[in-house]
């Protein structure tokens, strides 16, 4: 049948045309699923590579950081730090374990020394802290041993070498005002109270506003017998410590001095005049 075969040829093109169109799209889905999976495939080798490089520099930091704080350095730092506070807190037996932990594990640390000696006058072991002060001048110690033994020959009542040793540390911190204060005390127990003004002015030169360096200027400014200076210095110290409960009495002491300082007329002066006429 001629019109059958030419129908059954008509429907084989159109199939040919469909699977042609079918194989053609499934080709170009399999090309982009593959482009994608490389895309894929990539990023992550990519990500891999780079979370693997971070990994590897952040344990490399790791290990190092472990390496500063369980090397003898760091462990020697940590003690003198925990020596410090415990310091600072008035932990004095728990500081002073601190030191001798640091100098145990090295004889020659001199902040540990430093240390030490001033835990040991703290608590008023001054032979103690004297000797290690005299370690430390020998080994090389700064202004800060200078200083040590001050405290320590004030501590124990030898005054002037006390002077000497403040005066040593004087020279070489020019810019410290305590050691001027301290000084000053000293002057005043031996009695010298015009050289312990003028080391407290030293001392206020450096600090004009401290208030315990103010409140020493006045009462020594009243010892010498100067109410004006007292006064001023009095003022500056009602501006940077208004609690501080000594002003009343200060500036009654000024009042008293400036009263019995005030200059007074002779008693022939007033006995010569009557009413403004002169007595004959």
């Amino acid at each position: 049948d001629t019109s059958q075969l030419a129908e059954l040829k008509q429907r084989a093109v159109k199939r040919d045309l469909v699977e042609t169109r079918l194989r053609r799209k499934l080709s170009s889905a399999m090309n982009d699923s593959v482009g994608w999976l490389h895309w894929l495939v990539d990023l992550v080798v990519r990500r891999g590579q780079e979370m693997h490089d971070w990994f590897k520099s952040l344990q490399h930091r790791w290990q190092d950081d472990l390496g500063r704080l369980t090397s003898p350095q760091a462990e020697t730092s940590e003690l003198l730090e925990q020596a410090s506070k415990a310091q600072v807190a008035g932990r004095l037996d728990e500081a002073e374990g601190k030191y001798l932990e640091v100098l145990r594990r090295d004889p020659h640390y001199l902040a540990a020394y430093q240390g030490l000696a001033e835990v040991y006058e703290e608590q008023r072991d001054y032979e103690e802290a004297r000797e290690i002060y005299e370690y430390l001048l020998k080994r090389g110690g700064t202004s800060l041993s200078h200083l040590g033994l001050a405290r320590v020959a004030s501590g124990q009542g030898r005054l002037e070498e006390a002077q000497e040793e403040y005066l040593k540390t004087i020279d070489e911190l020019p810019q410290a005002a305590q050691p001027h204060l301290e000084l000053a005390g000293i002057l005043r127990q031996l009695g010298r109270t015009a050289e312990a003004l003028t080391q407290t002015a030293a001392a206020r030169q450096l600090e004009p506003n401290n208030p315990k360096i103010l409140d020493f200027y006045v009462e020594l400014s009243i010892l010498n017998g100067q109410p004006t200076e007292a006064q001023a210095a009095l003022d500056v110290l009602r501006e940077v410590n208004p609690a501080n409960q000594k002003i009343p009495e200060l500036a009654q002491e000024i009042r008293r001095l400036a009263q019995k300082l005030k200059p007074k007329r002779g008693r022939a002066q007033s006995r010569s005049q009557s009413f403004g006429q002169p007595l004959h």
